[in-house]
C-alpha cells in the first residue's frame, strides 16, 4: 500500500482570534485551476519489525470544469512518486491516474466506483450550520485502498466515521486561516474474495488517522493540513504488515500561462544563444523543450561535459520562470529488452532532472521525473537517425 493523502502540510500555530460563529462551505468556480502537492514519509513495518522506508511526492493537478448553485464537477490527474535514495534526489513517477467526481458545498464528493483516487474522500464534510470554537461534529467518509498488490484490482472502499473538532481563527503565513482538528479509526474485515490462486491478501484492516485542517474562507477551500497515520493489514497468513507515517502538502492556485507567449519566449532565448538539438513547442500541459540526442557517456547515464554546458544555460531559463513545476521526461530507442528501455530512459532523465536541482532550478517537490522507454518514438527506430531522435529527454514547464 502506498499511502497518499489527498493534501497536507506542516503549520505553526501563530494566534487564536476571539470567539465567533461562523458558516463553511466550499466555492466552485468553471474554469478554475490549482495543484495539491503532498509529500509522505512512510515506515512499513512486518510483524513489528522494521521493514523499509519511503518517502512520496504526490501531485495532484485539479480543474473545475462545471459548476453550479450546489455541485462542483472536478477533473483532477493524481501522480504518484517516490525516490528511495538521499534527499537531494529527484522524485520519480510510478504511476499517473485520472478521476472525476462532483462534490457538494458542505464536502460531500460522490466518485464513481472505478476510481481508485481521491483516497480519502469527503473530508471535510462542514454541518449546515454557524459553528464556534470547541464545536464538535461527526460525518461519513470514505477511504480508499490500492490492493492489486493483493490480486484485487478494483479500488476497495472502506467506510469510516469522522470526528470534527473547530478549534478556531489562526494566521499562518499572514493569512486568517480558520483550524479544524479531525479524528478518525477503525477496524474492518474484508469482504472480498481474491482468486483461487492467490493466497497472501488482507482479511481485515485497521487505521487510526488524526489531521489539521487549515481553511482558507476567501477561496472557500482547505488551504493546508498535516496528518499522522498508522494503518494495520492482517494478512490471511497471519502476518501483520503496518504502515506509519506523516503527510505534509499545500494547495497553490495556477495562474493562466500563456502558452505561445511562453514559448516563443524561451525559443528566442535558445536561438540567441545558438544552442543545438533544442526544440520548444507549446503542449497541453504547458510549454516543452525537447532535447534531441543528449549525450550520455558511453551505456551510462553520465552526462558528458558538452551537455552540462548546455544544460546550465538551460538552467538559466528555466528560473525565469519559479512559479511553475516542472516534468522531466526520458525517452529510449527500440535497442535492447523492454525493461531495459525503461531503466534506461529513467535513469537518464533522472541524471537531468538531479542536475537541474544541482543548479537551483527547482527544489525536489517542484520536479517529477518520468520515464516512457522506447514507447513513444518520434522516429524510426530503424535507423541510425531515428534513434538518435528517439533517444531524448523533455522537460515540460508545467501550468499546471
Amino acid at each position: 500500500m502506498k499511502r497518499t493523502a489527498f493534501f497536507t502540510f506542516a503549520i505553526a500555530l501563530l494566534c487564536i482570534f476571539p470567539v465567533f460563529s461562523e458558516t463553511f462551505r466550499f466555492n466552485f468556480t468553471k474554469g478554475e485551476k490549482y495543484r495539491i502537492v503532498t509529500t509522505v514519509d512512510e515506515k512499513v513495518f512486518v510483524n513489528g519489525e522494521f521493514s523499509h522506508a519511503s518517502n512520496f511526492l504526490n501531485k495532484i493537478a485539479v480543474s473545475v470544469i462545471e459548476a453550479g448553485e450546489n455541485f462542483g464537477r472536478i477533473s483532477a490527474s493524481f501522480q504518484v512518486s517516490e525516490r528511495t535514495s538521499t534527499a537531494e534526489d529527484s522524485f520519480v513517477m510510478n504511476e499517473e491516474y485520472a478521476s472525476e467526481f462532483n462534490q457538494d458545498p458542505f464536502g460531500k464528493q460522490t466518485v464513481a466506483p472505478k476510481y481508485l483516487f481521491p483516497i480519502i474522500r469527503s473530508i471535510p464534510t462542514f454541518p449546515n450550520e454557524d459553528i464556534k470554537p470547541g464545536h464538535t461534529w461527526t460525518a461519513p467518509a470514505q477511504e480508499v485502498h490500492d490492493l492489486r498488490d493483493y490480486g484485487i484490482t478494483a479500488p476497495y472502499t472502506v467506510n469510516i466515521s469522522i470526528q470534527y473538532t473547530y478549534v478556531g481563527k489562526t494566521v499562518v503565513d499572514n493569512r486568517s486561516l480558520d483550524q479544524f482538528k479531525i479524528e478518525y479509526s477503525y477496524f474492518h474485515k474484508s469482504r472480498f474474495r481474491p482468486s483461487p490462486r492467490e493466497d497472501l491478501y488482507p482479511i481485515a484492516m485497521a487505521g487510526e488517522v488524526t489531521m489539521m485542517y487549515y481553511w482558507d474562507s476567501k477561496i472557500g477551500r482547505v488551504a493546508e493540513y498535516d496528518d499522522e497515520f498508522d494503518i494495520f493489514y492482517f494478512m490471511s497468513t497471519g502476518d501483520e504488515i503496518e504502515f506509519v507515517g506523516k503527510s505534509h502538502g499545500d494547495l497553490i492556485a495556477s495562474a493562466t500561462m500563456n502558452r505561445e507567449e511562453t514559448r516563443k519566449a524561451i525559443q528566442d532565448q535558445i536561438q540567441r544563444q545558438q544552442l543545438p538539438d533544442v526544440k520548444v513547442e507549446s503542449v497541453d500541459q504547458g510549454v516543452k523543450i525537447t532535447l534531441d540526442n543528449i549525450q550520455f557517456e558511453p551505456d551510462s547515464d553520465v552526462i558528458t561535459a558538452a551537455e552540462r554546458q548546455k544544460l546550465n544555460r538551460i538552467a538559466d531559463i528555466l528560473k525565469q520562470y519559479p512559479g511553475r513545476d516542472l516534468a522531466v521526461i526520458g525517452h529510449a530507442a527500440r535497442w535492447g529488452t523492454e525493461k531495459a528501455q525503461m531503466e534506461l530512459s529513467i535513469s537518464r532523465a533522472k541524471s537531468v532532472a538531479n542536475y537541474l536541482l544541482q543548479r537551483g532550478v527547482r527544489d525536489a517537490t517542484q520536479m517529477t521525473t518520468i520515464g516512457k522507454g522506447a514507447t513513444e518514438p518520434v522516429a524510426d527506430n530503424s535507423t541510425e537517425a531515428g534513434r538518435i531522435k528517439n533517444r531524448r529527454v523533455e522537460i515540460i514547464l508545467l501550468e499546471n
